[in-house]
């Protein structure tokens, strides 16, 4: 089965100018934060916001105090005079396309003309339209109501932002009939239009429609019309677990659109669920893909890339094992603990509120139970493995581990305590995440064996910091607004995926001249061609990070194949030297 998805899906400029506005609010507020009515009209986005203390309301009492953030759709003046009167700060988040329709009523109002709005007589964005008409003002919203509305001397037509362009174009040829000088503004804005026309594209030319988004979504509701306007089989579905796969069995081709309201994590599961659909899959396609899950999803493929590494990092080195077996039990060792460090953040993310928005978070879900005891059994077998290596390996493993769970309990609904404040430190948690991986990969082996001057522990050090430091951003760059909405301080978060981007080249280049500096100076004792050759990995790093960065996050299997891939890369270049 092919997926198509649609260029436009996903938030649009004014939800998410206001969601980044309210988030913003809440982060420097010390006072209770709210939203005028539900930001969007989402309820997994509303449920994650009220885990950040804010709330959505449209009654207040005098009493109280704190910021109001007028949500995207705008509201009438005389709700924000009463806010202000209460004592509340109030906050702007109307979307710009809403504020022209705005001033256009109010300026031709103000003029002398009748207005007739466009729309659905109950959306909070038109009763604020029709809040700003000094005369006579009526709502329509479809051509028979256009045949028998009043028309006075002077008339202004506006549009609801996300109203149908191709209706809206018929009423007013419906108004310019009966009255030719009648003045149009045109104020559906070029989103929702591109985002319409997309949609009818696409499903004249797919099987299938899958449309995500809230149910009392407008915009969402009318991208669904349009689709099964073209005649193509439409599911309009909130959440992936609304959609059943069999419903899409036989169908070559589905398209699949979203709501300006419609994260794109939700999206995302959306389209992981279409690809469970029957169809033509045989039974050894879905046992293949069934495996891909677990490998990818179960934290199989990381943990094995973090072994690889360990590897690498033994052989960069020189350590003076006991035995072949001892270089094994090191590298189980770091593959228990990253299975087990990244189970647990997985349940944190689930404990964080809101839906799972990755499909680790989701595969956890489903299997917490089978995936809890599997990190229970391998990092107690990180830990016995290292007894032989003395106590000093296992205390350095477990310390990693008591951090990974602080860390966990930072993210957890209250948790953090006096800790707490690690939440507002930049990347923190691709920062806890790459000390982890450093201290099982390096530091670990070099207190379990002799040998390892300091020389060759920085660099080496240095190495593996920074591929899992940059393994870990890569997987923020598709959750950027999920992070801010949990409130992780990630680095695309904080100052944007281009940035976020030009940082970790940055960082593959500094380790590109680490390894080359330290193989120049000796530090590695004739190991320096080893060194050499893993110039390649942060080599291997900058060419997906400055051509293929987009490609690579724009899946978050592909994205894990190949920022993990790096870390085996490392293991395959130790091994055949």
């Amino acid at each position: 089965m092919r997926i198509i998805l649609a260029r436009t899906a996903g938030f649009c400029m004014g939800v998410k100018r206001a969601t980044e506005k309210v988030l913003a609010i809440a982060r420097r507020s010390g006072e209770p934060v709210y939203t005028y009515g539900p930001l969007i009209h989402n309820r997994q986005v509303m449920a994650m916001l009220e885990h950040r203390g804010i709330r959505a309301r449209t009654e207040f009492e005098d009493d109280e105090e704190g910021t109001v953030l007028i949500r995207a759709h705008g509201v009438p003046p005389d709700v924000v005079d009463e806010l202000e009167r209460a004592g509340f700060e109030v906050e702007d988040g109307t979307c710009p396309h809403v504020v022209r329709g705005h001033r256009s009523v109010a300026r031709r109002s103000a003029e002398g003309f009748d207005v007739i709005i466009v729309g659905d007589r109950d959306h909070d964005e038109v009763i604020g339209l029709a809040s700003r008409a000094r005369q006579d003002c009526h709502i329509i919203a479809t051509p028979e109501e256009a045949g028998t509305v009043p028309l006075g001397p002077k008339v202004l037509v506006v549009a609801q932002t996300t109203f149908n362009k191709e209706h809206f174009q018929t009423i007013v040829e419906v108004l310019q009939s009966r009255k030719p000088d009648v003045e149009v503004v045109n104020s559906i804005c070029h989103a929702t239009t591109d985002r319409q026309e997309e949609a009818r594209r696409l499903a004249e030319q797919v099987d299938a429609m899958v449309v995500v988004g809230g149910f009392h979504s407008a915009n969402t509701r009318r991208l669904a019309e349009i689709a099964r306007d073209t005649g193509t089989p439409t599911f309009h579905v909130e959440t992936a677990d609304e959609l059943d796969p069999a419903n899409l069995a036989g169908f070559e081709t589905v398209g699949v659109t979203a709501g300006a309201s419609t994260p794109s994590w939700i999206t995302r599961t959306v389209i992981d669920r279409i690809r469970e659909a029957p169809g033509r899959r045989s039974a050894l396609g879905r046992a293949w893909n069934a495996w891909l899950s677990l490998l990818f999803d179960g934290n199989l493929y990381v943990a094995a890339g973090a072994a690889a590494l360990t590897y690498a990092a033994t052989r960069l080195l020189g350590l003076d094992l006991p035995s072949r077996w001892a270089r094994a039990a090191l590298m189980l060792a770091a593959f228990g603990y990253i299975f087990a460090a990244y189970v647990i953040g997985r349940r944190a993310e689930l404990l964080a509120g809101g839906p799972p928005v990755t499909r680790r978070a989701d595969f956890y879900r489903a299997h917490s139970g089978a995936m809890n005891a599997a990190s229970v059994l391998l990092g107690l077998v990180s830990l016995v493995v290292l007894i032989p290596f003395g106590w000093l390996s296992v205390a350095l493993v477990g310390a990693a581990y008591a951090v990974s769970m602080a860390y966990a309990r930072l993210m957890s609904p209250g948790g953090g305590g006096v800790l707490s404040v690690l939440r507002n430190v930049p990347a923190s948690k691709d920062l806890v995440a790459a000390t982890g991986w450093t201290v099982v990969a390096v530091l670990v082996p070099a207190v379990a064996a002799d040998g390892p001057s300091v020389y060759a522990v920085i660099p080496t050090a240095a190495l593996v910091f920074g591929l899992a430091f940059i393994r870990s951003v890569m997987f923020d760059f598709s959750d950027v607004m999920a992070d801010r909405l949990l409130g992780r301080e990630t680095l695309p978060a904080l100052i944007g995926v281009p940035n976020a981007g030009r940082v970790l080249a940055v960082i593959a280049g500094a380790i590109v001249l680490v390894l080359a500096g330290a193989a120049w100076l000796g530090w590695f004792e004739g190991r320096g061609r080893l060194a050499g050759w893993l110039l390649l990995c942060p080599a291997y790093v900058l060419v997906y990070l400055l051509v293929f960065r987009g490609w690579v996050t724009a899946s978050e299997r592909r994205c894990g194949v190949v920022a993990d891939g790096g870390m085996l890369l490392a293991g395959v270049i130790a091994l055949l030297y």
